[in-house]
């Protein structure tokens, strides 16, 4: 059976008109799913390394922080007061229930300050002797006692030498899981019975896991249906969901299809797997690579929402699609069936616009099918025309999007870079300030610190002598002059006009006569100088003045108000420190001196003691020398008697 020609043209006009415009959207279509794909590809793995970077710091800060911590000598000296009073009494009695009660709040803050969920204090025998939440742990011990066979039992006896950190496990005294960090507290010098190298205990964290929550959970970049989260090689969490009310820590298997993955330690991406929920989702993931805990991090996105521009691209070319059908039917009714030239014509036209060719035109015929189809075909391919500019701007604006939010990670990860630079030079210049007790050396350590991160090429520590009132230069950075050569009275010079009016002065126009810079590959004068003031509790410790060739930024400003803050309470210590043993060596002095004077005592008790024997000796030769005499005496008064009787006798014979 022979097809009607009307009924040829209208196939072959319904597959040349609709052919191209399906192609031109299948090929737009599967474009713009690359692009998309690539761009949620390139999105979960950069907030991968982005949580993965900022969980890093935030361990690397936690164990900086207890080491710092248990390092601290006052804070030493408040736990080696407990342990006296413990070694006294125990937990019940009355000493330590004093000292308990002097410091526990002080331990409290120092718990909040830092978010953590509980600090504990264990001595050398295992006894919990500090827990700033007092639960079930408090008093127990953790080598023989009820709770030995917990993580924390187990950070304890990791941590005798060094640091130590242990995975999350179920707690009992807090009916949850916990995970802790710990450190050995070591005394750096002699006292209250303890000898310096005496190890007095572990220090031990309990890690907040609402800070962990807090750097993988935020909504930035995340989407609707995003979320970040660890794991642990058992392919249970370690941290919340967003979409579950309860924690999850512990109590949740993360997706099946990474458990070959984590084992291997291996990094990647999984394309629309079914996730933990049971929803399809793109998943990207890897090992957190934190030290002394075997994690891996997941950022993943459910799939719809990846795919949901793709279905709305999708949507408007099938309905472009439909409208070219509508106007091909509809132009069928109007053909002319003998007008074969313009047929001839059309079919050309569309045989260009099948390839691609949308700026052709037909004339348009007046009046009649012929006419009708023309402006229909034109139509068509303007609005093909239309549809593929549309395509390409949004393939544009998608490039665009992804290109402004790479800058926008860029920025942010040289931000982070930069907080994590000026953290770490805090940290080198803290632990440098409590690391030394002499002013001078303090100083002296200090001032090369901050000149090399403020990028400065002069640097002078000026102490304030309370007796003299004059700024006297302690420690010098880049100076030719000696320290001590010049001193400043109150409103004398830079210095002296920061130290009267206790507050910050930037020069930017420095004197001819000022610091000169003089070095191998720098000749000439500092282009800004800046003074602070060194205060501590209100009082004047010293001033701080720092100039270079550069320009110093907000951000070294800012630095700088830490780093006087953290100079005035180190060098009130290092006064402290120098007031302590001046006392101690007129304790020494004094002592010495009634030693000496007892010694003294004593060499006049024992010549006195030797007399006192001689006079002895003395009154008994004497006694002995009386007792001859009355012997003698006696012998002579009988010889008298003797004699007298013999003279009567002879008187009465001569009679």
């Amino acid at each position: 059976m022979k097809m009607r020609f009307r009924t040829k043209l209208a196939i072959a006009f319904l597959i040349v008109g609709l052919l191209p415009v399906l192609l031109l959207g299948y090929l737009n279509y599967r474009h713009a799913y690359n692009i998309l794909n690539k761009q949620a590809i390139d999105q979960l793995l950069s907030l991968r390394n982005d949580r993965k970077v900022q969980l890093q710091d935030f361990f690397k800060h936690l164990r900086l922080n207890l080491e710092m911590l248990g390092d601290h000598r006052l804070f030493k000296d408040v736990l080696t007061d407990y342990l006296v009073a413990y070694n006294k009494g125990g937990i019940a009695g009355e000493e330590f229930k004093s000292i308990d009660k002097k410091h526990h709040k002080r331990c409290v803050e120092i718990c909040e300050k830092y978010g953590y969920e509980d600090m504990l204090f264990v001595d050398n025998e295992g006894d919990v002797l500090i827990t700033v939440k007092k639960g079930k742990d408090w008093g127990t011990n953790l080598i023989n006692g009820i709770y030995s066979d917990t993580n924390l039992a187990e950070c304890f006896k990791n941590a005798k030498s060094g640091t130590s950190l242990v995975d999350f496990k179920e707690y009992p005294p807090s009916g949850r899981p916990a995970a802790f960090i710990g450190t050995a507290m070591i005394r750096r010098e002699a006292r209250k019975g303890f000898e310096a190298g005496d190890r007095l205990g572990v220090l031990i964290i309990r890690i907040p896991v609402n800070q962990i929550n807090a750097i993988l959970l935020r909504d930035e970049w995340l989407g609707k249906t995003g979320e970040a989260y660890v794991a642990g090689k058992d392919m249970l969490m370690r941290s919340d969901s967003n979409f579950l009310k309860e924690s999850a820590v512990l109590k949740v298997k993360t997706e099946a299809v990474l458990a070959g993955e984590v084992i291997e330690g291996r990094a990647g991406y999984k394309d629309k797997q079914t996730d933990y929920r049971g929803i399809p989702a793109a998943i990207a993931y890897g090992p957190a690579e934190i030290k002394g805990l075997d994690w891996f991090i997941v950022v993943k996105k459910d799939f719809n929402e990846i795919i949901k521009p793709m279905k709305t691209l999708r949507n408007q070319n099938l309905t472009v699609g439909l409208l070219v059908v509508v106007a091909v039917l509809m132009s069928n009714f109007l053909l002319v069936t003998g007008l074969r030239r313009p047929i001839r014509r059309i079919k050309d036209a569309a045989d260009k616009i099948s390839t691609g060719d949308l700026d052709i035109r037909l004339l348009e015929y007046p009046g009649g099918e012929i006419g009708e189809l023309s402006k229909s075909i034109n139509k068509m391919a303007q609005n093909l025309m239309k549809s593929r500019e549309k395509i390409e701007d949004y393939s544009r604006s998608l490039e665009n999007k992804v290109k402004l939010r790479t800058e926008a990670l860029m920025k942010k990860n040289q931000a982070l870079e930069q907080s994590n630079n000026t953290q770490r030079a805090h940290s080198e210049i803290v632990m440098t300030l409590n690391s030394e007790l002499e002013i001078e050396p303090l100083l002296i350590n200090a001032i090369g610190k901050i000149a090399s991160h403020t990028d400065s090429q002069l640097g002078v520590i000026y102490l304030y002598e309370e007796e003299t009132k004059d700024l006297r230069p302690v420690s010098a950075y880049g100076i030719d002059k000696e320290p001590g050569e010049y001193t400043f009275k109150f409103g004398h010079g830079l210095p002296g006009q920061t130290a009267l009016e206790r507050k910050m002065i930037l020069v930017t126009d420095v004197p001819e006569n000022y610091f000169r810079i003089s070095s191998g590959s720098i000749e000439g004068l500092p282009k800004n100088v800046v003074c602070m003031p060194i205060v501590f509790q209100n009082q004047l410790m010293g001033i701080l003045e720092l100039a270079s060739i550069h320009d110093y930024s907000s951000r070294d400003l800012k630095f700088l108000n830490v780093v006087v803050s953290q100079l005035g309470i180190s060098i009130n210590n290092s006064l402290i420190y120098l007031r302590i043993q001046e006392i101690a060596d007129e304790l020494k002095d004094k002592n010495d001196l009634l030693t000496a004077q007892s010694e003294e005592l004593q060499t006049q008790n024992e010549e006195l003691q030797s007399q006192s024997e001689e006079l002895q000796a003395q009154s008994q030769e004497l006694q002995s020398q009386n007792e001859e005499l009355k012997t003698q005496s006696e012998e002579l008064t009988a010889q008298k008697n003797e004699i007298e009787e013999q003279s009567q006798r002879v008187k009465e014979a001569s009679r």
